[in-house]
């Protein structure tokens, strides 16, 4: 398991934090067979002053809990102010059960007890680079998403405003007889009618899976999570309208959303309805509400499908079938919470 684990950290950097000199002299000795670089303190504080200079060196840091100085959950606690996705290992013999769930609680679950032996920490290291990779590896594909999709946004602007300078075209024109200028830009306005989206390429839900970088499970368990309450959510909000309740629309929304805008491929869906979830927490005169009724409700039956059919079922032939359809209903709501928030008369775009 060592020369798969130094594929992915020969290229990394870690900081031990170990108070005792044997004991750290070993641990430095044994993790340089395995990464790029290891720096190594005697204390949380120590620790603590080399991370707060380039938070961004370290991939993974190694910490004994009883130290001097400063201990490490305080270390822990302090680093996670700085940057809380830190990867944080703790090499300890917890000895009280309030100890360890101290631990637990500040978000800490990889775990090397003493003594350390090679099998149990190449367990844990592999497990803990592979997630850095996997990291490493969305992010790359969502920065290359994101480039994709300004530039197609890019597109849909300079369509909409082309689409703009036809219509002003055309009402310089009404007045006069039909002629063959007329029947041009009443032709090209229809051409650009028609729906714009992010990608011609159809990608079937298990395609979608298969090449994605990393495991959608986690996201899926997050959307089934939010799903579960969102009727409720917005009966409540339906029946009983109060500032409590459009708060806790809004958000459910807003959340939905903010997973979304996570996902590649899903990128202006997840925009529209944190948009959306945005417009319903600005919502100020309630007798709007009743308008919204059928479509919140259908936008909440037809998440549950489009969600069921990509991760749970992966049975969708199209992962961005339900994409436009949802994006509409979002608009939809927002035009009935604020009219002046969608351009009146105008082609959509999307």
């Amino acid at each position: 398991m060592g020369l798969l684990i130094q594929e992915y950290s020969k290229t990394q950097t870690i900081l031990l934090v170990e108070d005792g000199d044997s004991a750290r002299l070993i641990a430095q000795k044994t993790l340089e067979n395995y990464f790029k670089k290891v720096d190594t303190a005697i204390n949380g504080q120590e620790a603590f002053s080399l991370y707060e200079k380039n938070p961004k060196k370290y991939d993974i840091v190694f910490t004994d809990i009883d130290m001097p100085v400063m201990d490490g959950i305080t270390l822990i606690k302090k680093i996670k102010d700085i940057c809380y996705s830190q990867q944080i290992i703790v090499i300890s013999s917890v000895e009280t059960s309030n100890q360890l769930l101290e631990i637990l609680e500040i978000g800490i679950t990889k775990f090397l007890s003493k003594p350390i032996t090679i099998d149990k920490l190449e367990q844990v290291l592999y497990r803990t680079c592979m997630e850095i990779s996997d990291s490493i590896l969305t992010s790359q594909y969502e920065e290359k998403m994101i480039e994709m999709t300004v530039t197609e946004m890019d597109k849909n602007k300079k369509l909409q405003q082309r689409v703009e300078e036809l219509e002003n075209e055309l009402n310089t024109l009404k007045n006069f007889p039909e002629h063959t200028e007329d029947k041009n830009i009443k032709t090209e306005i229809k051409e650009l009618e028609e729906p714009i989206v992010l990608s011609s390429e159809i990608i079937s839900a298990y395609e979608f899976h298969e090449n994605y970088p990393t495991d959608l499970d986690i996201k899926n368990q997050q959307l089934e999570s939010l799903n579960e309450s969102l009727d409720l959510t917005i009966s409540n909000f339906l029946s009983r309208a109060s500032s409590q309740t459009v708060d806790e629309v809004s958000k459910i929304f807003i959340s939905y959303g903010e997973v979304i805008e996570g996902i590649s491929h899903f990128t202006l869906l997840g925009y529209s309805i944190h948009k959306m979830g945005q417009s319903l927490k600005e919502i100020r005169d309630f007798s709007k509400i009743e308008q919204t009724e059928e479509i919140l409700y259908s936008i909440s039956s037809n998440l549950d499908k489009w969600r069921y059919s990509i991760f749970e079922e992966r049975t969708s032939e199209n992962i961005n079938e339900f994409d436009q359809m949802l994006i509409a209903d979002c608009k939809q709501v927002e035009a009935i919470i604020d009219p002046q928030s969608v351009t009146s008369g105008g082609i959509e775009l999307f």
